[in-house]
């Protein structure tokens, strides 16, 4: 049976497009960032004007994710954004997404070793599938007594 879905390529947003689509979707900073389980100075740097210090390039991977997660909510729709419940369930869901980018670019990239290393250190909340991915490629000890690395 031949795959019949047509691929379409993104590209990194720029930070007029990301702040566009946060408005657009009726949406604070902080309630974006925690739709794709994002620090907020993260989303911050997002939208910060490029040659700015405080900018960063938004990776494709959380652009698509922010456009999927978005679209319900565009167009009026009022409905509320679910609060995190817990640090738990962010600190997993964070390092889950560093997980998707590692296996993405299949080594520690400075992109993965700075989001590995913004993620807040609350690591034992990560699924054991991807505490093994980082434990394979170094960003965590393989004995759980020994010292985390700096990123």
């Amino acid at each position: 049976m031949a795959n019949t879905s047509r691929k379409v390529a993104l590209k990194a947003p720029t930070p007029r497009q990301v702040a566009a689509r946060r408005r657009a979707a009726a949406l604070t900073q902080t309630e974006a960032a925690a739709l794709v389980r994002s620090p907020l100075i993260s989303w911050q740097h997002w939208e910060a004007k490029p040659g700015t210090p405080g900018h960063r390039q938004m990776h494709v991977a959380i652009w698509e994710l922010f456009l999927i997660k978005s679209e319900p909510l565009l167009n009026g729709s009022t409905r509320k954004l679910k609060k995190i419940r817990s640090n738990a369930e962010w600190s997993s869901g964070y390092y889950c997404a560093v997980a998707v980018l590692l296996r993405e670019t299949g080594c520690v990239s400075s992109e993965v070793q700075s989001l590995f290393g913004q993620g807040g250190g609350a690591i034992e909340h990560a699924d054991a599938e991807d505490l093994a991915l980082f434990r394979e490629h170094g960003l965590i000890p393989d004995n759980p007594t020994d010292a985390m690395p700096r990123p």
